[in-house]
């Protein structure tokens, strides 16, 4: 696999030639994780969530946003539920991508609410948002993107996928290890790896939240 370095003079984005280099290396780095594919893009209507798909347009990628509701409404109500549906449009109108909502309240129920409380009952320690991004989010965003014959999804962790000599994916952290969330994947299987890109990989945090002011 190629290595790629980013550069050692890339300061934090402060003028517009360093916003626009800034997007120019996330490109390339996109572009060597998929190819020119469609892909199927969780929004949350957050900054990392809505930058991750904006590199990944850039990138010249066709993307499809979708967001998951996963609590049911007679518990969290109407207007929060609604509320991070509608940020999600928001951004996806805003980036001109086609958007969809699917219902993900019985697996978030099942695989991460109940298994929490068999957990703590037994004297565990739980780890809900582990089990949520294998068990629920990735598993039912994959679904969704088989739904819409779309192969690869994307998200905007800060995290990484490499490909081993032996062709068997690798997660990794971030480039930003401050806000490294590879630890929350890492019960991720071969076959979700394979099909999962992370547009925010070598980014930084604080150049994430400058390039967001753009839009």
């Amino acid at each position: 696999m190629e290595i790629i370095v980013r550069p050692e003079n890339m300061q934090r984005i402060t003028t517009p030639e360093l916003a626009q280099a800034f997007i120019n290396e996330q490109v390339d780095l996109i572009r060597k994780q998929v190819g020119n594919k469609k892909v199927l893009l969780a929004l949350s209507g957050g900054v990392d969530s809505s930058v991750a798909a904006y590199l990944a347009q850039k990138a010249d990628f066709l993307c499809v946003g979708a967001t998951a509701q996963m609590c049911d409404k007679a518990i969290l109500g109407d207007r929060f539920s609604n509320a991070n549906i509608q940020d999600a449009q928001a951004v996806a109108q805003r980036l001109g991508m086609d958007f969809h909502v699917f219902d993900a309240t019985e697996p978030f129920k099942k695989e991460v609410v109940e298994d929490f409380i068999s957990c703590y009952e037994q004297g565990g320690t739980p780890n809900p948002c582990v089990e949520c991004n294998r068990r629920m989010k990735f598993a039912c965003l994959l679904e969704e993107a088989d739904r819409l014959g779309i192969e690869k999804v994307a998200t905007g962790h800060y995290a990484a996928v490499e490909t081993r000599a032996d062709g068997r994916r690798q997660l990794c952290r971030g480039k930003d290890r401050g806000k490294d969330q590879s630890y929350f994947l890492w019960k991720l299987t071969q076959k979700q790896l394979s099909r999962v890109m992370f547009p925010l990989a070598e980014a930084e945090k604080s150049d994430v939240k400058e390039r967001a002011k753009a839009f």
